[in-house]
């Protein structure tokens, strides 16, 4: 137990994952790791990283069925995409790492206000936080008429992204013995989509499979068919990531591109 908080890594992602083509990323990028390993992954997440969980909760959106999980190796498991979370990439390269995806009031509140739960405490010391990308942009979100980004819904994003990087750097002033890193991936969201071309994404507007129900969601239903190029569209579905797009930003925070 000692030996893993020594060695104890916190990804605090924030908001949406996204990034492009799993097979172009891998042709791209080969990312150099900007944080040592640990010793195990532990994710404690909404839907962007799940891998299965919501299966076990009552009243949770179930997902283990296809298209849902058509590349990943064991089928549908309850991951909201077509292959592996920005998690499951990590896993690959971690050790020893609390993985956390929620709302930043529940982590700033629950995580650092609370002993019980304070994870610095726990022996926490390298804390990677993700901002809030344009939640306007994402399928769901967006005109059905035009297309375009609902701004209404992003107005707020860059307050919250300012106070943010304001609570990052009291933290780093009070925590002396840890690090704070600040994954930006508001700023990536937007590169992605004024350079889709770059990423090997052609489509960024809609999603891989489904379609908006009637209560404004846009989710994948059982049986349908999705997209044959899965590796060209950032969305699988109205709200979550393709697996290349999660590779890809999972590479460039690893890298140190997006999380400095």
């Amino acid at each position: 137990m000692e030996e893993v908080r020594k060695h104890l890594l916190v990804l605090v992602f924030l908001c949406l994952l996204w990034s492009p083509s799993a097979r172009k990323a891998d042709k791209m990028l080969r990312p150099t790791r900007n944080f040592e390993l640990t010793d195990a992954l532990y994710v404690f997440g909404d839907s962007t990283v799940d891998a299965g969980n919501n299966k076990f909760i009552e009243r949770s959106a179930n997902v283990t069925f296809l298209p849902y999980g058509i590349d990943f190796p064991d089928g549908p498991t309850g991951r909201f995409t077509n292959g592996k979370t920005s998690a499951d990439i990590l896993d690959l390269l971690a050790d020893a790492v609390f993985f956390i995806s929620m709302g930043a009031n529940d982590y700033i509140f629950s995580y650092f206000s609370n002993p019980e739960r304070n994870l610095h405490r726990l022996g926490a010391s390298t804390f990677v936080v993700n901002n809030i990308g344009p939640i306007g942009c994402i399928p769901e979100n967006r005109n059905e008429a035009t297309g375009e980004c609902d701004e209404k819904k992003n107005e707020p994003i860059n307050v919250h992204n300012n106070n943010l990087a304001k609570i990052l750097g009291e933290m780093a002033e009070k925590l002396t013995d840890s690090r704070f890193f600040l994954a930006d991936s508001h700023g990536l969201f937007y590169e992605i989509l004024a350079y889709p071309g770059f990423y090997g994404i052609k489509e960024t507007r809609k999603a891989c499979c489904g379609e908006k129900t009637v209560d404004g969601r846009w989710e994948c239903k059982k049986g349908d068919t999705p997209c044959i190029n899965r590796e060209e569209y950032l969305f699988f579905d109205g709200a979550h990531f393709s697996e290349g797009a999660n590779r890809y930003f999972a590479w460039k925070c690893i890298e140190g591109v997006y999380c400095t």
